[in-house]
């Protein structure tokens, strides 16, 4: 929903309880990847996924896959209703949690139970306060939020989706859902999605297992991430499955949403100096964003110490808010070379299958995504 890079919602909800996409994953329209006769989870009592997304024809507006339930007005949604009435609301009691109000809490609690992320216990016949909510419980890949954190996220006009997209501001479905899993809470620290097929990430988790099939015997590889700050995640070594595999572990903003190059590389650099490096073999650094550097070291100044060493180093650069510019000039200063990939989610993992394919046999490569 973000940008130009499409992230493939659909099948991030069904993937959501199980299965986890196969390896590698092959993406493509709603109607033909590999959930494309999964029905998905149901998130309160949400479970109709709606109109098909195409960019150039999708209407948040008209999409029956989305309540719109905005403060201050009844909501007369035939779906909102019957589901009420399925869960044994009387008519006095769909009339007060379908009313319109203009007090936030109020409004709140009763799109939670319009929505089945809560139910009410009314206190008595006369109770037009819907104040008294028994919360649903968790979903298992949910660490530390709140269902109140998604209410609050749809209704927020400064979100990224509502500040790109105003439509989709008070529309409540499986599809903003997904993307407040995205958005709002999408770090390892508050939403397990390693078991999704997140993309691009996935696209790149995918294209450096083709890295690893493709890389000779005598190979020795090791694995940098980034965020706020460079991690280094694994020594270099012969098992380049592991790194391979660690990655598989990661999710798109693993640590945090920041994005710090500098220290990444300098991690690499770190290492292809280290004692577990091999004297005199080429040394090759591949470089992967999806973002501008945010914060950190400059990372031309760590090109440039790179390239002293007579490090090679060739850049990925992932999606259309990647800063390009940059990621040129460090390939540039490394005499290497800069791959692009982005479009639609079939286009940028061929695209990067073909990357990978490409430098595969390069020796000795420490990656950095």
């Amino acid at each position: 929903f973000h940008d130009q890079t499409q992230i493939n919602a659909r099948d991030m909800w069904c993937s959501l309880d199980g299965p986890a996409p196969s390896r590698p994953y092959t993406p493509g329209a709603e109607h033909e990847t590999e959930y494309a006769g999964d029905t998905g989870p149901t998130i309160g009592v949400m479970n109709t996924w709606g109109n098909p997304i195409d960019p150039a024809t999708y209407d948040a507006t008209v999409d029956p896959g989305l309540w719109y339930i905005p403060p201050g007005q009844s909501c007369s949604i035939p779906a909102v209703h019957s589901k009420l009435q399925a869960r044994s609301y009387t008519s006095a009691q769909i009339g007060t949690i379908t009313g319109s109000t203009t007090n936030y809490t109020e409004w709140r609690n009763r799109t939670a139970v319009m929505t089945g992320l809560a139910e009410w216990a009314p206190s008595g016949a006369g109770d037009a306060s819907v104040n008294e909510l028994t919360w649903k419980p968790y979903p298992s890949y949910r660490i530390t939020w709140a269902w109140t954190d998604y209410l609050d996220w749809a209704a927020d006009a400064n979100s990224k989706l509502a500040m790109v997209h105003p439509q989709f501001r008070y529309r409540f479905g499986v599809k903003t859902y997904v993307d407040f899993l995205l958005d709002r809470v999408d770090n390892s620290s508050q939403t397990n999605l390693t078991m999704t097929p997140e993309e691009p990430v996935t696209a790149v988790k995918d294209a450096v297992q083709i890295l690893v099939n493709t890389s000779g015997v005598s190979d020795i590889m090791a694995l940098e991430t980034f965020g706020s700050t460079g991690r280094h995640e694994v020594n270099l070594t012969a098992d380049m499955q592991q790194v391979a595999d660690t990655l598989y572990a990661r999710q798109a903003n693993h640590w945090d949403n920041n994005t710090n190059i500098g220290q990444g590389l300098q991690m690499a650099v770190d290492e292809l100096t280290s004692t577990r490096a091999r004297y005199g073999v080429p040394k090759i650094i591949v470089l992967m964003s999806d973002g501008a550097t945010t914060t950190g070291p400059d990372p031309v100044t760590v090109a440039e110490e790179a390239a002293s060493l007579d490090m090679k180093i060739y850049t990925v650069s992932v999606g259309y808010i990647s800063d390009r510019d940059l990621m040129q000039q460090i390939a540039t200063i490394g005499h290497g070379e800069e791959f692009y990939a982005a479009g639609a989610p079939e286009d940028y993992t061929q695209k990067l299958r073909e990357i990978f394919q490409t430098i595969g046999g390069l020796r000795q490569a420490v990656l950095i995504d």
